[in-house]
């Protein structure tokens, strides 16, 4: 038993209304994997105020469908903008790892092999998934997404620095991509950054103003 490995994945987790509606987004970011993973947006967790991810990343689909910022980033500022959980997808990169045990799968660091194979499985994810935009949270795929998705000739925003910016899918002119901080990442950028990020939804919704 000391030996014994469990194999941990993290299953993309789709909204039941995913794709009824324009935009058919996914979000992208680096989590920790789960030894019992769900495959729908677990709404309920909403409520936790501990998860300032879900809080961020459903503060972000508010400014995304409607185009307004809710009051603040509260569970009960949020609670009223529950349904747009249901309307898109949240993936990892990382998509697997073997940990001795169940509790200790969160820490595990990714491997090379992770690193270099993952983003081919995510790639088949993204072609089945088809969103019209992908947000990407965080920042540990910068070269592959320079690699494989966007096309930094095609940029429709971005602010100073370029940390966030939104561009074209290199081979794909009607999709995009966004990237930008991840919500509980180090550093405080994602505080740092909200404006650019809330510019660059409002850029991407002004370009596609016909399908809102």
């Amino acid at each position: 038993m000391g030996s014994e490995k469990f194999l941990c994945d993290y299953a993309t987790r789709v909204g039941e209304n995913y794709g009824q509606r324009f935009p058919k987004v996914v979000v992208l970011g680096q989590e920790g994997r789960s030894y019992h993973p769900e495959h729908t947006i677990p709404v309920d967790d909403i409520k936790n105020e501990n998860n300032l991810h879900y809080r961020r990343t459903l503060y972000t689909l508010v400014k995304l469908f409607t185009g307004k910022e809710p009051d603040n980033e509260s569970t009960a500022a949020l609670k009223q903008y529950n349904e747009y959980l249901t309307e898109f997808c949240l993936t990892n990169y990382y998509k697997c790892a073997f940990a001795p045990s169940e509790e200790s799968v969160s820490k595990l660091k990714h491997s090379e092999a992770m690193q270099e194979h993952c983003g081919l499985l995510l790639l088949e994810e993204l072609n089945l998934l088809q969103p019209d935009l992908l947000i990407v949270q965080g920042k540990f795929v910068s070269s592959w997404l320079r690699d494989n998705l966007i096309d930094q000739e095609a940029v429709v925003y971005q602010n100073k620095n370029a940390s966030v910016a939104l561009y074209h899918h290199h081979n794909d002119p009607s999709r995009y991509v966004l990237d930008s901080y991840h919500p509980t990442g180090c550093g405080g950028w994602w505080l740092k950054t909200k404006q650019d990020l809330m510019n660059a939804l409002c850029k991407f919704r002004s370009e596609e103003k016909t399908k809102f």
